[in-house]
């Protein structure tokens, strides 16, 4: 399998945009706000009960994904998780590739919640450079205020 060069632009100038296999994101910064959102449910000890078997889930113990999308903190136990999108599949079918959060009925990705999983469990100094606050430098410090004196 090759893998060709995007054609030149209308201008006849080769593209700086990546393209191919460099076009793939290789860091966690796509889903930052997902980990940023787990971690912080993690940190709190608000995981509460699962969405599906609604039995407590131990804080720290175990697989515990969670729903990804925004305002959704619903978690669970990852068999849980699974047996549920993967009811109606036939049986050959071992690893789903969706499903539907039962509490907020959002679509799931599940290769997306896996990989936020992963990180935070296997991960922690990862998640821990995904989350940290860049620090800003004098310049941008004095054009933020010379900003807000123009105002």
């Amino acid at each position: 399998m090759e893998d060709y060069e995007p054609d030149e632009g209308s201008n006849g100038t080769k593209s700086v945009e990546p393209w191919g296999i460099r076009a793939l994101p290789l860091d966690y910064a796509p889903i930052k706000p997902y980990v940023e959102k787990a971690h912080n449910v993690v940190k709190f000890e608000r995981e509460g009960n699962c969405v599906h078997c609604h039995e407590a889930l131990e804080s720290g113990k175990g697989l515990q994904p969670m729903c990804p999308h925004d305002g959704c903190e619903a978690m669970g136990h990852l068999d849980c998780w699974s047996k549920h999108a993967l009811k109606g599949e036939p049986k050959e079918i071992l690893l789903p590739l969706s499903c539907t959060c039962p509490s907020c009925g959002g679509k799931i990705n599940w290769s997306d919640m896996m990989k936020e999983l992963t990180l935070r469990v296997r991960g922690p100094k990862e998640v821990a450079k995904l989350l940290k606050k860049k620090r800003r430098t004098k310049k941008e410090i004095a054009a933020e205020a010379e900003a807000e004196e123009d105002i």
